[in-house]
């Protein structure tokens, strides 16, 4: 029986240039690899040839996907919570949350007598307390509907759209807390 060895390569490291990177982007335009909707925006712009706004694109959309979730972060016990942190306007769930919305299905997964309560708020002022109220709404069914994914019976999920009434500095958001049934 013939034995397998490993190969190592005695090959110089690979040197791109900034004339490399721009062919490399051509050949591969069509195929955006990135793991946000920052990076395809800019990745996007570069691919046309727009440096510059590429690096505008990136910082703006980098400031919208912002999530105060920490990857250790999860709901324990009943009354804790999290808050997912969302741009002014935007009912995108942000990249980051995902990681913390799986633990907290996992979680939930092993204890039928816990369930979920969205708390959703948006930033406007008092005329705008409708517009606020259903982009509340939007951001806590994008929540929802990643638990949903993620194996969270709906059942167990209520849902809150408080639109401008929050208490809070941050009003872009959406609370989840763990509640005993």
């Amino acid at each position: 029986m013939a034995e397998l060895t490993p190969s190592v390569s005695q090959e110089k490291p690979l040197e791109i240039n900034s004339e490399k990177n721009t062919t490399a982007l051509k050949h591969n335009s069509n195929k955006l690899f990135s793991t946000s909707l920052a990076e395809d925006a800019a990745l996007k712009d570069i691919n046309q040839n727009k440096p510059t706004a590429a690096l505008k694109t990136l910082k703006k959309a980098t400031k919208m996907e912002i999530a105060t979730l920490n990857s250790a972060e999860t709901l324990r016990a009943p009354g804790d919570l999290i808050q997912i942190l969302f741009s002014k306007g935007a009912s995108v769930l942000p990249q980051s949350a995902h990681a913390s919305l799986a633990a907290v299905a996992t979680h939930l997964g092993q204890d039928e007598t816990l369930r979920l309560q969205l708390k959703a708020y948006a930033s406007g002022g008092a005329d705008a307390a409708s517009q606020a109220r259903r982009l509340s709404l939007s951001r806590a069914l994008s929540v929802r509907s990643e638990l949903i994914e993620q194996g969270v019976r709906s059942t167990r999920i209520d849902v809150r759209a408080l639109g401008n009434k929050s208490e809070s500095k941050a009003s872009d958001r959406v609370d989840i807390i763990l509640v005993k049934r």
